[in-house]
């Protein structure tokens, strides 16, 4: 187990759950109780749970299976928060499902159950990343996360890793025979080591940035971030520019935060905003969902390597992370052409949970 043992209690120590830690290390994290971002979601749930709930809130209000079986429980419309938040507090908390008791930890499983964190919460600090920026996790144990990784690992227990992690290796012993007939194929170690002293980064050609969504698609199809004024705040695509919005609980936008046209340039960073995204970016190429989310692009690709597909996942996320930032400077009326290190941690905190909202050829806990 990858997490100082001092750290964690008796209790996660008596679990014989293996799960890897190291992503975890290095960050404190409190939560902003004001925050409700991570209510704006649909959380699955457990049969148990639906009891449980049902046993607090009779009136509860879920998705069900063609089985009739309840499996999450139901967010409000347009984008809203889920249905048992009210006023930016959970009316269940005594008996939140597991999604809500684990977040801001996300556990990828492969070959292996990984655990990251979601750095879209505000309630992380996001100033260890510039320790990533030299190659490897800060030596320091996590700090506020007892609670979470005690009930992932508890949840790992329930749940038949066993089969999930059986099913990884079999998925990527299969992508690597592929690509080395093709001579594709690198081992992560190597390929990590040779990306981190050559990371990829954006150019002039890279700018304009690809737009969000448009809202075509719904409300809660939009990217969505945390603002210290306002709230959950999406933001979308229109013929002038990127317009923001403050989400309300009950769904649909509470205003319009202001419409930014075409950031046409690329934004210049400063050394250490440069540092922190830098260590944005490898921090991700230890996440083994980046590796997964290539192995899943590589299968519609005949030519591309595996090497050449981890540089493009990465060079574009470091592009969406610099646009979002320099949008939402802009939004506030500051500067946008020269980001600095704040800048950059409401970028990441704007891209990172739609990064790992994407499906990889793994699972997800």
């Amino acid at each position: 187990m990858s997490a100082h043992p001092s750290k964690l209690s008796a209790a996660v120590l008596s679990i014989p759950q293996p799960l890897e830690l190291s992503l975890l290390n290095g960050f404190a994290f409190t939560c902003r109780p004001d925050c409700s971002l991570c209510c704006f979601a649909s959380p699955s749930i457990s049969p148990q749970e639906h009891r449980d709930l049902l046993q607090i809130r009779p009136a509860g209000s879920f998705l069900e299976d063609e089985g009739g079986q309840a499996t999450n429980v139901r967010s409000r419309p347009q984008g809203g928060a889920c249905t048992y938040l009210h006023h930016r507090r959970c009316g269940v908390y005594t008996a939140r499902p597991f999604p809500c008791r684990e977040y801001p930890l996300s556990v990828h499983i492969g070959s292996r159950p990984q655990a990251t964190l979601v750095l879209a919460c505000p309630g992380i600090s996001l100033a260890p990343l510039s320790q990533w920026s030299h190659g490897g996790p800060p030596s320091a144990p996590p700090q506020g996360l007892d609670s979470e990784i005690e009930r992932v690992l508890a949840e790992a227990t329930r749940q038949p890793l066993d089969q999930w992690l059986k099913e990884g290796r079999r998925i990527e012993d299969r992508t690597r025979s592929r690509l080395l007939r093709a001579h594709r194929w690198d081992a992560a170690e190597d390929l990590r080591a040779r990306v981190i002293s050559d990371l990829p980064w954006p150019s002039e050609e890279d700018f304009p940035a690809e737009d969000p969504p448009d809202s075509s698609e719904g409300w809660d199809a939009l990217p969505l971030y945390f603002d210290e004024e306002h709230g959950p705040v999406t933001f979308l695509s229109r013929t002038e520019g990127w317009e923001a919005f403050s989400m309300r609980e009950e769904g649909g936008p509470r205003h319009s935060l202001g419409l930014i046209p075409p950031l046409g340039a690329m934004p210049h960073l400063t050394e250490d905003a440069r540092e922190l995204l830098r260590g944005y970016l490898v921090y991700n190429l230890h996440r083994d969902f980046l590796f997964w989310l290539a192995y899943r692009e590589l299968e519609a690709q005949e030519e591309a390597t595996l090497e050449e597909m981890v540089r493009e996942i990465l060079r574009e996320l470091a592009v969406q992370a610099m646009a979002r930032s320099a949008f939402r400077a802009a939004l506030q009326g500051s500067p946008w052409q020269t980001l600095r290190p704040r800048d950059i941690e409401r970028g990441i905190r704007a891209i990172d949970n739609d990064f790992l909202d994407q499906a990889t050829l793994g699972g997800i806990l």
